[in-house]
């Protein structure tokens, strides 16, 4: 009886430990989601979120309406300056965005922007994730 009780404590132990391993790697690289409508002319950026490795980022994009392409690129939060190209993401695409130069960007909070293409001139809503990180 003892035993099972021994082995019991044991599992539910090594579950603890696991799932906080787990949670500990996710929480480690920052990530966020997007809802957003964009404007018709410029662009507009997400909220923030610090830049903590020399990786080079990534936007999961879901989903963009009527199937226009959506432009992104990181930018430095506090200056606006960006610090990636200005990339091209379609709906249902997740792509990697390599920086300019990452060891400027490096521990500095960072924002995604987002724009349509310049010939459109509706509002386009977006959904997706991003991280200025890739691991």
């Amino acid at each position: 009886m003892k035993k099972g009780k021994v082995l019991k404590m044991l599992f539910a132990m090594s579950s603890l430990i696991m799932i906080s391993f787990i949670t500990n790697i996710v929480i480690a690289r920052g990530i966020q989601e997007y809802h957003i409508i964009m404007p018709r002319f410029g662009s507009m950026t997400t909220g923030r979120i610090h830049k903590g490795n020399h990786t080079g980022a990534v936007n999961n994009n879901t989903s963009v309406g009527n199937n226009y392409d959506m432009y992104t690129a990181i930018r430095i939060a506090d200056t606006g300056q960006d610090v990636t190209p200005n990339t091209v993401v379609g709906a249902g695409k997740r792509i990697g965005i390599p920086y300019y130069r990452v060891d400027q960007v490096v521990g500095h909070d960072t924002t995604l922007a987002a724009s349509t293409a310049p010939g459109v001139i509706v509002r386009v809503e977006a959904h997706g994730s991003w991280s200025p990180d890739s691991n």
